[in-house]
């Protein structure tokens, strides 16, 4: 069991344990996945009604956590709660999103205005947030695709700023537009925060609120106010399922190991001791999960990567500490405290990247991979590495879990363009036309890429542990009396056309487990 935070679990959390469990598409999102390929020629079936119904879900679980905080009164109906600046664009909404208005929760606070956030990422349904981005619709700009819209959700610049990913997006000037989108003509959503120019797919509006709700039902969304910059209280980043479900992946790789290898033992939990964890001040996710994952008698879990030790992690951070990298996460990007610091809650803090299955030394590195420029699967993130090392990492980071996860090679990879996002939209044949310098990096595989439904983000490590998992049931990778044969160029095969597939990712919302 992971340590809680200090006021405890969220309530709820064990009850949406199985919420977690399920890997599976269903055939609700392979309609979904249809649905928002190519360009819509008639309105998707849209029901106001469901859809209301979920977003008013969501307020009934604010209201009943922030009640005694911020007093407020709940009216039915988008246009009631405004008033005049509602009705005054009332005629220019499509019938089907006014619907859903006027069958929605709207909480406003004792003396006017709504005070809380929806989510963590999005404030409540505005009128004035409608057309702030799309001024005059629905004359939006003539002979685009989706015109007709409407920022229905605006977007939390402040949940943004918390992140490391942040100043790159700033730097190339891609926070001009924030928000979940929604077209009045399609009847699909999704979200533009973070990529230059349009979205790249849109989905139907109740997917986005199911997946919503689902956060909040687990715990890990937690009501805010709008008027507050985001604390860290709007999200908890580790709950008990997170672990659950990361340590069942991780022993289902072992036993599909050991089913291959005789004479193999998954012995007792603990990969590092104790001492070492509280010496460098590793908390959180990473420290439990070090603590309760099982000991193979085998070394390699991949092809090149191998289970840690405790003396391979006192080594490596020994020799890490005053470096630059050792340096930046403190003083410049304040992931953890600095040396001086004493007496500090390490919950306070996001926590600094390390790895946690390492690989072999890094022989060299991309400019994407140092320095993030340009349309690319990275954003700078070489300058975080660990001692040179390759290997799967954990990478603590806004917005959702501490147990997000980068995989990094020795050398960099994709010059032939086959490595792909795994959401929907990435044109990875248009880039093998040319493929770009800023796709050629070391930590290529395994990407998500532009989340319709909020920020961006890493996969979370039993996403990959599983795709390890199936690569060792199918046999693709061969076991070896020291566990998976082969050495880290084995995922080379990743930028073939025969094997990319083996090494894509699904879709980020199929696998959040919603």
């Amino acid at each position: 069991m992971p340590n809680p935070p200090r006021d405890g679990w969220p309530v709820g959390w064990k009850s949406n344990l199985n919420l977690l469990v399920d890997t599976t598409i269903t055939p609700y999102d392979t309609l979904l996945l249809a649905a928002s390929s190519g360009t819509m020629s008639s309105p998707y079936a849209f029901d106001p009604h469901a859809c209301a119904a979920l977003h008013n879900r969501i307020i009934q679980i604010i209201a009943s956590v922030a009640r005694d905080q911020y007093n407020n009164e709940i009216i039915r109906d988008f246009f009631a709660a405004y008033g005049e600046p509602a009705e005054a664009i009332r005629e220019r909404l499509s019938a089907p999103i006014t619907a859903f208005l006027e069958n929605i929760d709207i909480p406003v606070a004792p003396g006017g205005g709504v005070q809380i956030n929806f989510a963590p990422h999005l404030s409540l349904p505005s009128p004035w947030m409608f057309e702030q981005l799309n001024p005059g619709f629905p004359n939006g700009p003539s002979g685009d695709e989706h015109e007709n819209f409407i920022v229905l959700y605006g977007g939390r610049l402040e949940i943004l700023q918390s992140s490391i990913l942040f100043s790159n997006l700033m730097a190339i000037g891609t926070m001009s537009e924030h928000g979940m989108y929604f077209d009045l003509d399609s009847n699909l959503c999704t979200w533009n925060a973070e990529l230059v120019g349009w979205p790249l797919k849109w989905f139907p509006l109740e997917r986005a609120l199911r997946l919503w709700l689902n956060q909040y039902e687990l715990g890990k969304f937690q009501p805010s106010s709008f008027d507050a910059s985001i604390s860290k209280d709007a999200i908890i980043r580790f709950i008990p399922p997170d672990l659950t479900v990361n340590l069942n992946t991780y022993h289902s790789l072992l036993s599909a190991i050991q089913a291959r290898l005789p004479g193999g033992v998954i012995g007792e939990p603990g990969l590092v001791d104790v001492e070492i964890l509280d010496r460098f001040h590793i908390h959180g996710f990473m420290r439990n999960f070090l603590l309760q994952a099982r000991k193979p008698s085998f070394n390699f879990i991949a092809p090149g990567i191998h289970v840690p030790t405790s003396a391979w992690l006192d080594d490596l951070l020994t020799r890490d500490h005053g470096t630059d990298r050792y340096r930046r996460v403190r003083d410049e990007n304040n992931l953890v405290p600095k040396d001086e610091e004493v007496d500090v809650n390490l919950d306070d803090y996001i926590g600094e990247p390390l790895p946690l299955f390492p690989g072999p030394q890094i022989s060299s590195r991309s400019d994407a991979f140092e320095n993030g420029r340009g349309i690319s699967y990275t954003y700078g993130r070489g300058k975080y590495i660990v001692g040179d090392t390759s290997g799967l990492y954990l990478w603590p980071e806004i917005p959702l879990s501490e147990d997000y996860a980068v995989f990094v090679m020795p050398h960099p990879l994709n010059t032939q363009g086959y490595i792909e996002f795994g959401n929907p939209g990435w044109n990875g044949e248009a880039y093998r036309q040319h493929v770009p310098e800023s796709i050629i990096t070391n930590d290529a595989l395994y990407q998500h890429g532009q989340c319709p439904f909020g920020l961006s983000h890493s996969p979370r490590l039993f996403t990959i542990l599983d795709s390890w998992t199936n690569m060792v049931r199918s046999g693709k990778w061969q076991i070896g009396e020291d566990g998976v044969q082969g050495g880290i160029d084995i995922f080379n095969d990743a930028d073939t056309p025969e094997h990319a597939d083996d090494y894509r990712l699904g879709a980020c919302f199929d696998l959040d487990h919603e």
